[in-house]
């Protein structure tokens, strides 16, 4: 039988503010820092192992503000061995 289970923690710290605030236009960089921690733990028939890691994500977006609609991209790393940039592009609507 093959069996498993995952965990993954993390908490991190993120500033941002308004640049330019105007009725019409708001622009509103921000910077991520996080620290996470993954665990898993699998079996195979008599098997079983257990790995971790704790690495660093960081990112940062900037995002413009027409009214209440909001659009930006934004860009993640992260400290995990094989990890790749993440390129995100975001689209929000304020009520």
């Amino acid at each position: 039988a093959i069996d498993g289970d995952a965990f993954t923690f993390g908490g991190g710290l993120a500033v941002g503010g308004r640049i330019g605030s105007s009725e019409e236009l708001v622009f509103i960089p921000s910077l991520t820092a996080a620290v996470v921690h993954v665990r898993a733990s699998g079996s195979v028939g008599g098997f079983a192992g257990t790995d971790s890691e704790t690495h660093g994500s960081f990112s940062g977006a900037l995002t413009l503000a027409f009214g209440n609609v909001f659009v930006g991209p934004a860009v993640g790393i992260s400290t995990a061995d094989g990890a790749d940039a993440v390129f995100t592009g975001r689209v929000g609507v304020a009520f």
